[in-house]
């Protein structure tokens, strides 16, 4: 499995992903995805999953945050 590369992510698409997901991690990523959709006009963010949360981790974004 490879490791997650969280300098993939947009800041800001991520927080706002953050917030109309309502804090859920995994409805997050979709919320990313429709965000980046809607910024650029490509379905295919360059990240997965794993990346986006391990950025939340990183920057305190979350529940433990």
């Amino acid at each position: 499995m490879a490791k997650p590369k969280p300098e993939l992510i947009y800041p800001t698409l991520a927080r706002e992903a953050w917030k109309m997901a309502k804090g859920v991690r995994n409805a997050s990523y979709s919320q990313y995805i429709l965000l980046h959709y809607r910024a650029t006009g490509s379905l295919v963010p360059g990240c997965d999953a794993r990346d986006l949360f391990a950025w939340y981790d990183q920057n305190s974004v979350g529940p433990l945050s």
